[in-house]
């Protein structure tokens, strides 16, 4: 989980989880709402890791399943995908451009 760079609070899963859908690329902090940014390897990570995931759905279509089987393996890698992305996310105090 990600850990406040300035008041060094840890966030919960859900606060992080809310904040993955946000546009702006700052992110205040909770407690001392000072402005967060995703960290360049973070936002790497939470770019790249729906993208595998639709790389994987469209592989289990090479084995012809049914389409009850491809809508449960969609559904499941979303939910796997929504639960385990906020744990991929880091912050820094200033934002840069690599």
């Amino acid at each position: 989980m990600p850990i406040c760079q300035h008041c060094h609070h840890k966030w919960s899963w859900m606060q992080t989880f809310k904040r993955l859908f946000t546009i702006r690329r700052a992110i205040k902090c909770m407690y001392c709402g000072e402005n967060q940014y995703q960290s360049v390897r973070s936002r790497k990570v939470t770019f790249f890791l729906p993208l595998v995931s639709s790389f994987m759905i469209a592989f289990i279509y090479l084995f012809n399943p049914s389409q009850t089987i491809v809508y449960l393996f969609s559904g499941f890698v979303f939910i796997l995908i929504c639960l385990v992305m906020p744990f991929f996310i880091r912050f820094i105090k200033d934002d840069y451009v690599m």
